[in-house]
């Protein structure tokens, strides 16, 4: 009970209930009334399973550090992006950048984060706080995603960055991406059940390489890689930033094999990939 917490921690009452508000939100905690008592409990989502586990394996780690304020967006960041500079991890993270210093510093005296290779990792004791922030992003975004689109699935996300897939028609701040930006670049015949978008903090704009290597990872079908090849003929894009994007969402091997095929007009051809008469056939359609 909030009451029982008050007591045993020291703090005001009303310092507690605005904590479990907190926790609540990222799902750490839940609570329901039996008659007149309020229980609180932890969640049985699956990165408070793992928080669980840390803390009985790893009683003594400095949660307040690592968990309060923007200390869980600058470790995602960190964990899930492999990143190499304090710039990096401003963009990524959306966090300023005095505070990013200050964590960083107190992050280097517990061992929590450490520069290997010029690129910043979590320390060889954080191997569950590594297992706990990918679970924390997947369900931090998941439930953002359900509360504007309720059947949101996700193809792919990384840190905050998600690529989805809903058949609510959405706006705003989710951008039509995969499939479904097609028709801006000129292959607009292929109607989807449901529509691709994309979301980012950082509110990034798609272009047709990001469109493309969207598609990519959400292609299922022959049909759909015919399709991108089809744009990826018909499409001004920037071929450096295709294969820097295809990296980044680990995917440059599947984005290569596309551009052999192309290349040797498709005498380099991956399974799924229609033989060169087909795609021309059907390059004419799109013409």
């Amino acid at each position: 009970m909030p009451s029982e917490l008050s007591e045993g921690t020291g703090l005001r009452r009303a310092t507690v209930s605005r904590q479990l508000s907190l926790l609540s939100d990222l799902g750490l905690v839940r609570w329901e009334w039996r008659g007149r008592a309020k229980i609180v409990e932890l969640s049985d989502a699956k990165h408070t399973t793992l928080l669980r586990n840390m803390i009985i394996h790893s009683p003594n780690l400095r949660y307040e550090v690592l968990l309060s304020g923007k200390s869980l967006d600058v470790l995602a960041a960190i964990h899930l992006l492999n990143l190499s500079s304090l710039r990096e991890i401003e963009h990524f993270s959306q966090v300023s950048h005095v505070t990013v210093i200050d964590l960083l510093s107190r992050y280097r005296q517990l061992g929590v984060v450490r520069k290997r290779d010029g690129r910043y990792r979590l320390g060889v004791r954080y191997g569950m706080l590594g297992e706990f922030l990918r679970e924390f992003r997947s369900y931090t975004n998941l439930r953002m995603l359900r509360d504007s689109a309720p059947d949101a699935a996700v193809v792919w996300e990384r840190d905050g960055d998600v690529l989805f897939r809903s058949s609510d028609p959405l706006q705003g701040r989710f951008q039509p991406s995969a499939f479904s930006a097609f028709p801006r670049f000129g292959v607009d015949l292929f109607v989807a059940d449901g529509g691709y978008y994309f979301y980012s903090p950082r509110r990034e704009r798609i272009g047709p390489a990001e469109a493309l290597v969207h598609a990519i990872l959400a292609a299922e079908s022959p049909r759909e890689r015919t399709l991108i090849l089809i744009l990826m003929k018909k499409a001004d894009f920037s071929m450096e930033r295709f294969l820097g994007l295809a990296e980044v969402y680990g995917a440059e091997e599947t984005a290569r094999s596309y551009l052999d095929y192309l290349a040797t007009r498709g005498h380099s051809r991956q399974p799924g990939f229609p033989d060169w008469q087909e795609l021309s056939r059907r390059m004419r359609e799109y013409a």
